[in-house]
């Protein structure tokens, strides 16, 4: 009795460390709908893998740098490439530097995973906001878990929001060896709050069919729904109470019919007044 309460007690434990060690694995990964200080996202459009390159003149030679970016999800492993040639499965950012002296003859001088998710290596996602006189405030996401020698390295990628910007790519700020850090900022529509406390969302450069009208155009809009319901509720009127049908129906129609010989007086009489007499 006690041996197989012992027993249980042990797979209870077991299991409960599992499960512990699977949520804080599942805590490491990043979110492309993560929720930050109450404001909602939507990384998706941003998340699919995306490439920047720089190039340095080294004579007698050229330096190529690429960076490489998968926020959603790893970056694919090249079937058509030697794997020294690229950064680990489970990568999130990569920097790989290649240098050539024929375009037929590339050599890889460093590959570096700057943020990746792998056996020891933890994302360990970090975001916040920063302070802006915007009324959108940059997204910072810190990622980590890359290893090139001896020296952790991370990835500090800002997001700036501008509803205007679709395509576009991220620029590449600055990479500091002695840190191991790559500094990134991006400007999308895509980077924008899709939900925030104020309940604002924003604008973008189409407005929808209740945006961009001012004054004068609810102005027009409520007078023209006056002349309608002016014309309707008047013709129903002598309908239903005088009986009239067609042209008769019309409200003030006396007035109405009246109308244009008003106005041609009125300009008539204008053009009277604008002229001169010659006195001898």
């Amino acid at each position: 009795m006690g041996t197989t309460l012992h027993r249980q007690r042990l797979r209870l434990s077991v299991l409960a460390a599992l499960l512990l060690a699977s949520r804080s694995h599942a805590d490491d990964l990043f979110s492309c709908t993560p929720n930050v200080q109450g404001h909602a996202y939507d990384l998706s459009e941003l998340g699919k893998l995306v490439s920047v390159s720089s190039v340095a003149s080294t004579p007698p030679s050229r330096t190529t740098t690429t960076y490489t970016l998968s926020l959603c999800a790893p970056i694919p492993v090249r079937e058509d490439a030697p794997a020294e040639d690229q950064c680990p499965p489970g990568t999130r950012a990569c920097m790989i530097v290649t240098n050539d002296k024929d375009p037929h003859a590339t050599r890889v001088i460093s590959v570096i995973p700057l943020a990746m998710e792998a056996n020891e290596h933890r994302l360990d996602p970090s975001l916040s906001l920063l302070d802006s006189s915007k009324s959108q405030q940059p997204l910072l996401i810190k990622l980590h878990g890359g290893q090139y020698g001896e020296q952790a390295q991370q990835l500090e990628l800002e997001l700036l929001c501008d509803p205007d910007t679709a395509n576009s790519e991220p620029v590449i700020d600055a990479y500091t060896p002695s840190n191991g850090t790559l500094t990134m900022s991006w400007t999308s529509k895509f980077a924008c709050a899709t939900h925030s406390p104020s309940g604002d969302t924003p604008q973008t450069g189409e407005p929808s069919n209740n945006q961009g009208r001012g004054f004068f155009g609810w102005f027009f809009l409520v007078l023209f729904l006056g002349f309608i319901a002016y014309f309707a509720i008047g013709m129903w009127h002598n309908h239903f109470t005088y009986g009239e049908t067609g042209w008769r129906m019309v409200p003030h129609r006396e007035a109405w019919a009246d109308l244009p010989y008003v106005v041609r007086d009125v300009f008539r009489r204008g053009d009277r007044g604008s002229g001169y007499t010659v006195l001898s």
